[in-house]
């Protein structure tokens, strides 16, 4: 009581929150036309986030649309699996009728039926021997939840509630981001609540709203605490009369305006504002106190119990008479600790707030808890024996109350079997975490392989496969060595060779590279002979990826064919296709394009592979480097795409989504397409320093920026890649960005030094196709130089230039004899070894028309924008400077013009324009011939014409300022004056534009 005034537990009167009910009606809205999302609701615990789901909940419903609504369980990594879909679709399949349950859930019951054994009460889950078939069960379950949801919302649109993902678990995490990516037009909202107080920086739930905060679809809404007036409307429905200035103003004092926190004050408190409680803590202490003992202990047991509390359960480990317990309850439920919830298994009860089940548990003495909790798993223990097939869920309860139990053989043979139940129910990450308290356990049992019913090395190598599902393949790696090295060879060749093919990926995953080739090289060893199986087919392909990888390409290749040739006959064409991607990568690579190409369209046929299994996912790589390697950009992409795809669809976006984001980063940027690179690579680019499994994105990014003329973001990109050793491979890649800058920067003494790491001792490796570029960007930056200096006539840098520029031509002209002999190199090839040509004869002072007209044409026919464009430049320069056809120049100009604007590449742009202005050819056809000079004023200090000078050689701004003496800062500063002056874009274009004008 409260001025003898009867207080009611919380207020009628729905306070406030219209301006975010109307968002989530406007959400709702869209979703009703076919445009699904999500609403992320964030706040502080008790601000109100379940009470404004709840009114919008109720106002949905009175639409005739449908709600559902599940909770996540504060159990921990390891706890039930998809919690809050399982409560959501049990409670929409009890509340059907039969007819409509049978077309809602029927398509879906088999595969759903062992997370929701209501949906099937009849299935058999089959446990899966061949984990690396994850992918395909991963595909399977998130498949059958999105198509239960769709159909749901086809009869009513639909709300999904799910309530306290802050306590999501990792499966819970990966099938939200999954809804969200394949969500199309089904008529759903999703709802999502979370504690925003409780994400410090390493909760796991962070990376998933960092990546659902960027989608089209994700809207978000943080409450606020009420303020003065609002909570002043909040009393008035718990009171029922208007409350004191006093009591408002004390109570908003008190309670930070969180409306929990004024409906727990009011409850507990004493007739006299000045004595209510100060802290949250002393609030829910005095709520505790008002029950009586029994009651009490009725609420700290049910606090041990945690989440849904059965009635059954809960009756089962208190000592109480049937009567005491229902007298109980009903204290704890008229005091608003307890709230009673339905349910086809019978009756249960949860706690009004988890805050409130925080304190009592929290109020329990170290060995009443570990009493209590022996108790529950007891009776958990006897639940299991009486069920044919105990749910997931169940057998999860038992390991972890075994665990806090202190009853270590109990929890071990729990965790063994919720390790194997969450596996039936393609929930890996929480398999994971009991393997790792199985193997924790392990020391610490008497027999625990009688306990647990599994041997110590196999139960290592079952967490190996875990974790890698998990994306750990660091623990994945140290897990299977272990499991390794206590396999015994009466173990079984075949058994020792699948392990074995387990951890070279595990390894190559984490960069374990030694350890993944000799584990490649012991599984061929053990599995590549004898009759054709499919791990014959699999080891032989292992090792044949293994051998590109390393650069042994013709052994490889043989290793492929010798796996596809196993794959046919047994008529396995997943593992066929899986080996022909490996093998058209491998062709690409030692320049054999035609094998390559016929490879890649024949794995791209429609039956080429019956179901995608792990392996397959990360083919569809090798399928785009191929395509890429031997120009076919747009497969390069689609492959890509597709690959991402499939990776999204069968719950591994996280473990191989960078390898396909770097591929179409690649075959964008090789297609002028600048724009869409930076929306494909801005979210993995935004983190300090850039990890290896994004190292190939970043190097790309860094070659946009220097086509685009953004050096000092070129320069970030490239500085900020992590200092792991990268392979030769990933090496390559980087050097050709590092290659572009320093031809864009005109740092011709560096050429040689920064082509070095990977044109030395090119001559004897099997393939080259990762220097391809290298060589062509080195020999174009060699003729710049050879064409600078011959401008300032120097006679030393022309030598070394020439020196290299020959030798490099030398490589690629016999790379192409290598190559003819098998089809040639492709297309690709053959316009890099066309520029290189045409290149030679620029830097001899003798540029050929015809040699440019043709490396133009190459480029074209690759739709490679850039090099087409400066192709068309250095044709046009070389028919004005042999005195040819002007009107043939001018329209190629023009051309390439047209296409640098396109794309956004003004360094190119301004040599276009340069040369246009010198030769007064005419970039628009509708405008005269343009002047020499500008009748624009533009008034330039002496150092910024001294500054632009230096500029237009080609100098940077470090070298600018050992020149003028002055700090490199300063020379930038002088630099960005001019651009400003002038209305320049570039350093390049101010440079040309003060020259254009007669100011150098």
């Amino acid at each position: 009581m409260i001025g003898g005034v009867t207080r009611r537990g919380s207020s009628r009167v729905f306070v406030g929150r219209q301006a975010e009910v109307d968002r989530l009606q406007e959400a709702f809205a869209r979703a009703v036309d076919g445009h699904p999302s999500l609403v992320l609701v964030a706040g502080d615990a008790g601000v109100g986030k379940t009470r404004l789901v709840a009114e919008f909940s109720r106002r949905v419903e009175a639409t005739n649309s449908t709600t559902i609504a599940g909770g996540c369980l504060d159990l921990g990594e390891g706890g039930l699996p998809y919690a809050p879909f399982v409560e959501a679709l049990r409670a929409a399949a009890r509340h059907l009728d039969p007819a409509a349950s049978q077309a809602a859930f029927g398509p879906s019951a088999d595969v759903l039926g062992g997370l929701v054994p209501d949906l099937h009460p009849a299935a058999v889950v089959v446990p899966r021997a061949d984990q690396r078939d994850a992918a395909a069960g991963l595909a399977r379950l998130f498949d059958a939840v999105i198509g239960v949801l769709g159909r749901l919302a086809a009869d009513r649109p639909l709300v999904l509630v799910l309530e306290d993902i802050h306590w999501a678990d990792g499966s819970t995490r990966d099938l939200i981001r999954f809804l969200l990516r394949n969500l199309r037009d089904e008529r759903l909202l999703i709802v999502a609540t979370y504690r925003s107080d409780d994400l410090h920086r390493r909760h796991p739930l962070l990376p998933l709203l960092s990546e659902l905060e960027r989608a089209d679809r994700v809207e978000r809404l943080e409450l606020r605490p009420f303020d003065r007036d609002e909570l002043a409307e909040q009393l008035l429905g718990i009171l029922g009369e208007q409350p004191s200035p006093t009591l408002v103003d004390a109570l908003l004092l008190r309670s930070d305006g969180l409306p929990f926190y004024v409906e727990e004050l009011v409850a507990g408190s004493a007739d006299s504002a000045s004595r209510l409680p100060s802290t949250l803590r002393d609030i829910l202490g005095l709520r505790l106190a008002t029950l009586s003992p029994a009651s009490l202990a009725l609420v700290r047991a049910a606090a041990v119990i945690r989440g849904r509390i059965p009635h059954d359960r809960l009756a089962a480990i208190v000592d109480m008479d049937e009567n005491a317990l229902i007298g109980s309850l009903r204290e704890a439920i008229d005091a608003r600790i307890l709230v009673p919830t339905g349910g086809g298994d019978g009756p249960a009860y949860t706690f009004r707030h988890a805050l409130l089940r925080e304190a009592a548990y929290d109020s329990l003495l170290p060995a009443e808890r570990v009493a209590m909790h022996a108790r529950v798993a007891d009776h958990l223990s006897e639940t299991i024996r009486a069920q044919l097939r105990p749910e997931p869920s169940t057998l999860a309860d038992f390991a972890l109350h075994a665990y806090e139990a202190h009853d270590l053989p109990h929890a071990l043979s729990g965790s063994v079997m919720a390790l194997r139940a969450f596996i039936d129910v393609v929930a890996y990450r929480e398999a994971f975490v009991h393997a790792e308290r199985a193997l924790e356990l392990w020391s610490r049992v008497d027999a625990p392989s009688d306990r647990a019913g599994i041997g110590h090395a196999d139960l290592l190598a079952l967490a190996g496969q875990m974790a890698s599902a998990a994306n750990r393949p660091e623990q994945a790696t140290a897990l299977t060595q272990d499991a390794l090295a206590e396999f015994d060879d009466a173990g079984g060749r075949e058994r020792r060779a699948s392990v074995l093919a387990d951890l070279q990926w595990y390894a190559w995953e984490s960069r374990a590279f030694e350890v993944s080739v000799a584990a490649a090289e012991r599984a061929f060893e053990l599995g590549g002979s004898g009759a054709p199986t499919r791990l014959k087919s699999q080891v032989t392909r292992i090792l044949g990826a293994q051998r590109l990888g390393t650069g042994r390409l013709h052994e490889s290749a043989r290793l492929l064919e010798t796996a596809m040739s196993v794959a046919d006959e047994i008529d396995d064409h997943t593992s066929w296709s899986a080996a022909a991607s490996v093998l058209a990568h491998a062709f690409a690579d030692l320049g054999q394009a035609a094998r390559a190409g016929d490879l890649l369209d024949r794995t791209s046929e429609a039956g080429t592979y019956d179901g995608l299994p792990f392996e397959r996912i990360p083919s569809e790589v090798d399928r785009s480097i191929a395509a890429l390697t031997i120009g076919r950009f747009d497969d390069a992409e689609r492959f890509a795409r597709f690959g991402l795809e499939l990776a999204t669809r069968y719950g591994w976006e996280a473990r191989f989504g960078w390898m396909f984001r770097s591929c179409i980063v690649d075959a964008l940027f090789e297609l002028g397409r600048y724009d869409e690179t930076e929306v494909v690579a801005g979210p993995a680019l935004t983190r300090g320093a850039i990890h290896h499994d994004i190292r190939w994105t970043a190097t790309t990014m860094a070659r946009v920026a220097v086509a685009q003329g953004r050096l000092n973001e070129a320069h970030r990109l490239l500085d900020s890649l992590d200092s792991t050793t990268p392979t030769d491979y990933e090496n390559a890649f980087t050097v050709v960005a590092r290659m572009d800058l320093v031809r864009a920067e005109a740092r011709h003494q560096d050429i040689g030094s920064t082509a070095d790491p990977v044109v030395v001792g090119l001559d004897d490796r099997e393939g080259a196709a990762d220097a391809w570029a290298l060589l062509g960007l080195g020999i174009e930056a060699c003729a710049d130089g050879i064409v600078l200096a011959r401008r300032r006539r120097r006679s030393g840098d022309p030598w070394r230039l020439e020196a290299n520029a020959e030798s490099w031509l030398s490589t690629l002209r016999s790379l192409e004899r290598r190559y003819s002999a098998d089809g040639g190199g492709g297309s690709r090839f053959e316009a890099i070894l066309a520029t290189a040509e045409a290149e030679t004869s620029r830097a001899g002072g003798a540029p050929d028309p015809a040699a440019w007209e043709a490396a133009a044409d190459r480029w074209l026919g690759l739709s490679h924008p850039f090099q087409a464009a400066q192709a068309r430049l250095r044709f046009a320069e070389a028919l004005l400077l042999t005195g040819g056809d002007r009107p043939t120049a001018e329209a190629t100009l023009r051309a390439a013009h047209t296409t640098v604007l396109r794309i956004g590449a003004i360094p190119l742009r301004v040599q276009i324009e340069e040369l246009a202005i010198a030769s007064r050819l005419r970039l628009d056809p509708t405008t005269p011939p343009p002047s020499v000079t500008d009748t624009r004023e533009v008034r330039l200090t002496n150092r910024e014409r001294d500054v632009l000078r230096l500029v237009a050689e080609g100098h940077t701004n470090r070298e600018i300022g050992d020149r003028l003496f002055v700090s490199e800062k300063t020379a930038s500063v002088h630099v960005s004056n001019a651009m400003a002056k002038l209305g320049s874009l570039s350093r390049y274009e101010a440079a040309a534009a003060a020259n254009r004008q007669g100011l150098l």
